[in-house]
């Protein structure tokens, strides 16, 4: 997983591969107790990507592999790898 972002952001986008889609898995990850949301509230043109939002604020960095590897495991459920 390719994720996009600038080193000074609070965030990163995560695209989703062909055929997954967002609103799924931001289901599955609130239920795992991570907030993340589509590309559908940010997005600027009629085609909406499937991605995922990231947002680390709040977030320790002790807590980061443990949320990564949640996020991982969420997509996967989804694409079947």
């Amino acid at each position: 997983m390719a994720v996009l972002g600038h080193r000074n952001a609070g965030f990163a986008w995560l695209p989703l591969e062909k055929g997954v889609r967002a609103v799924p898995v931001v289901t599955r990850l609130k239920e795992l107790g991570v907030s993340a949301s589509g590309a559908e509230p940010f997005a600027t043109t009629v085609a909406v990507p499937q991605a995922l939002r990231l947002a680390f604020g709040g977030v320790q960095i002790d807590e980061l592999e443990g949320v990564f590897q949640k996020v991982r495991d969420a997509v996967e459920d989804f694409s079947g790898g």
